[in-house]
């Protein structure tokens, strides 16, 4: 079998199941996972036979993402910032949308000496901020078995990251000092948005890390803002992604002891981030 029927092999057996568009796409991220070919590598090659095991893997692939398992949790590798991350299904598969948060940081804020990122997951967002800003940065969690997927990312990418097993639900919440940046992308998906979702993110990723109950979608965000009350430093960020319905609402918890509130649009032109600035001491 030659490359160029592996690929016509794969969007055969997948047409249906995913946009042509996004066919392409897991193809070659699988092609150079299998096969350390890229994209380019391909079409100088694509009449070249397929070497070794990649028909056996890229069957099993097949076979999986026909039940709509992550692309990414197959490979065991997602892609963020330009760097490649270790995930499984104990943490969620990083997002693009989650990047324009960590741009929006690098224009607001472009010097911290403490970071926190609250439901830190893989850890990425954490581990790309340690890297931008050689800060100290802490990342917290309810999960320990997303703590030590964080924790592995962290030491690939040779990241110094101090990571935290606590709820930020917890009243009880116990963590000394204060900080300059204060960032999450917490659950925010309400349970009633359940029958709208993709089979691949309802049926694969933490349920614990997305949903949140319908009566009382902003559970993270008020206990992200309590939190900046009492371990922010004067005019820290505190930056978050949001439900794009909930934009005004997630943005009005944070009147009263915050400044410069502002709801950003992503790439797409929907509300799903904002940003404030503690205005206390």
């Amino acid at each position: 079998m030659t490359y160029r029927q592996l690929f016509k092999s794969f969007q055969n057996e997948l047409a249906g199941k995913y946009e042509p568009g996004e066919l392409n796409s897991m193809f070659f991220l699988a092609l150079d996972h299998y096969a350390s070919l890229s994209k380019m590598d391909y079409f100088m090659q694509e009449n070249y036979e397929v070497k070794g095991s990649a028909i056996l893997q890229f069957d099993n692939l097949i076979a999986q993402l026909s039940v709509y398992t992550p692309i990414q949790y197959v490979l065991g590798v997602a892609w963020f910032k330009d760097h490649k991350y270790f995930v499984d299904e104990n943490v969620l598969v990083p997002r693009s949308e989650t990047e324009e948060l960590i741009q929006i940081i690098q224009q607001k804020r472009p010097s911290a000496k403490t970071i926190i990122d609250i439901g830190t997951g893989s850890g990425c967002i954490a581990i790309e901020l340690a890297l931008i800003f050689k800060s100290k940065v802490f990342g917290l969690d309810i999960s320990e078995k997303a703590l030590k997927v964080a924790e592995k990312n962290a030491e690939i990418h040779k990241a110094k990251v101090d990571f935290i097993h606590q709820s930020i639900l917890n009243e009880n919440l116990h963590i000394s000092g204060k900080f300059d940046i204060i960032i999450s992308n917490p659950p925010y998906v309400m349970d009633s948005e359940k029958a709208i979702m993709p089979e691949n993110v309802v049926n694969f990723e933490p349920k614990e890390a997305l949903f949140v109950p319908d009566n009382d979608p902003l559970l993270f965000y008020k206990a992200i803002r309590n939190f900046a009350i009492t371990h922010a430093t004067k005019d820290a960020l505190v930056a978050v992604e949001i439900n794009e319905q909930l934009g005004l609402e997630t943005a009005g918890l944070f009147s009263g002891s915050f400044k410069n509130v502002t709801v950003h649009k992503d790439i797409h032109g929907k509300d799903r981030f904002v940003t404030a600035i503690y205005d206390g001491e």
